[in-house]
């Protein structure tokens, strides 16, 4: 059939709209043939009452129109105001790309005061995070400087790692004035001033896991995504603002013409080793007896490898009210001992313990929803899942 006897009939934006109208006129989406054009796919379908193919359609999908919107600040210094300037035209990228107002719950970042001041400013109900990463390694460069012992630095880190798995802002308020205790029968008085001021009441405290629980920890992404601009864009090398912004178009533009083949993940992926591990541990009779109970609630609590050390009573006395902490190895102890896993804003479970703290994902979550569809098979239908 030659061209000029098509007739177009609409554009669409969505193929589902275009295969519902397609029915309706045709009563079939019986394909003929398919055209990719740089505004969108033509797509041409035949009736199915006309076998001699004399009664065609041409219906056309748009394609959305690509447009990548860069943000490029120039300034002699990274001050509060440039960032101030940065929140703002990243909001007005946001509203030209028709996408919701930004305005964040949470701003995660380095230690910069600049940004501080900037995301006070620009967000006062957001909650300033503190990457841990960075956190961490401003706690090694001050440790020679605040007099503390070498055979104590790692001991420490160990213990901020712990810490840093707190669930709540309590638990955290609790747990840390427990390990300044321990680390003032250890004479560290002037690192115990300085974490003190910085860390747990400074404007850079939030960075434990209940601070957002469920959200990130870390600026990782952020930092490996500017090391991928230096590595493939400007090959490590100072480039002029023009050639700069001309290159940092065409990454932008190849990344997000990748999306499409290699969407973002939503939900952290399963790999069969998680899996093997979650099965196991859902048909362990004592899991499956402590866990049963609580398969009709959306909250559930699962045994963790300090579970021998800790009643589930005295770990609900705790959680409940976290100043019964008596000393930091209890709260290591009691953080071990249960692990709690809830469904965050999205429906995806998440798990108190480390790996998920860091994965998004564990074999406890993954246990859950192993234990809870077999429910639903052997009620016949009748799912209790939330």
């Amino acid at each position: 059939m030659r061209k000029k006897e098509w007739s177009l009939v609409a554009t669409f934006e969505e193929s589902d709209s275009m295969l519902a109208v397609v029915r309706e006129k045709t009563g079939t989406v019986r394909q003929k043939r398919t055209v990719e054009t740089k505004t969108g796919v033509s797509v041409y379908y035949l009736c199915k009452h006309e076998r001699k193919f004399n009664c065609p359609y041409q219906m056309r999908q748009f394609k959305p129109e690509m447009r990548v919107v860069g943000v490029v600040l120039i300034g002699k210094m990274e001050d509060t105001i440039i960032y101030e300037c940065a929140f703002e035209a990243i909001a007005t990228a946001l509203k030209l790309a028709g996408l919701p107002a930004f305005v964040p719950d949470a701003v995660m970042s380095d230690g910069d005061p600049c940004i501080t001041a900037a995301v006070a400013s620009c967000f006062p109900n957001a909650r300033r995070l503190t990457c841990y990463y960075h956190m961490k390694k401003q706690v090694q460069r001050k440790m020679g400087p605040k007099r503390v012992p070498k055979d104590c630095r790692k001991p420490i880190l160990e213990e901020l790692r712990s810490l840093q798995l707190a669930c709540s802002d309590n638990v955290f308020k609790s747990a840390a004035w427990r390990l300044l205790k321990r680390w003032k029968d250890l004479g560290l008085t002037l690192f115990i001033r300085y974490f003190k001021r910085v860390w747990v009441k400074g404007s850079l405290r939030y960075w434990y896991e209940g601070a957002a629980l469920g959200l990130v920890s870390t600026n990782n992404g952020l930092e490996s995504l500017h090391g991928r601009i230096k590595r493939f864009g400007t090959l490590r090398k100072r480039m002029p603002v023009g050639l700069f912004v001309k290159e940092v178009h065409r990454l932008m533009k190849e990344w997000s013409q990748a999306s499409e083949s290699q969407p973002f993940l939503s939900v952290p992926p399963r790999t069969l080793s998680l899996e093997v591990k979650a099965f196991h541990w859902s048909e362990d009779p004592t899991y499956m007896e402590f866990v049963a109970p609580q398969l009709g609630t959306g909250t559930y609590f699962m045994p963790g490898s300090c579970a021998g050390q800790m009643s589930y009573r005295r770990y609900g006395r705790c959680d409940s009210k976290p100043w019964r902490f008596k000393t930091f190895g209890q709260f290591v102890v009691w953080s071990k001992a249960y692990y709690r896993v809830f469904r965050n804003a999205d429906g995806v479970l998440l798990c108190t313990c480390a790996s998920s703290a860091k994965m998004y994902i564990c074999k406890h979550s993954v246990a859950i929803e192993c234990m809870k569809y077999e429910i639903y098979c052997f009620s016949g239908g009748q799912s209790c899942a939330h």
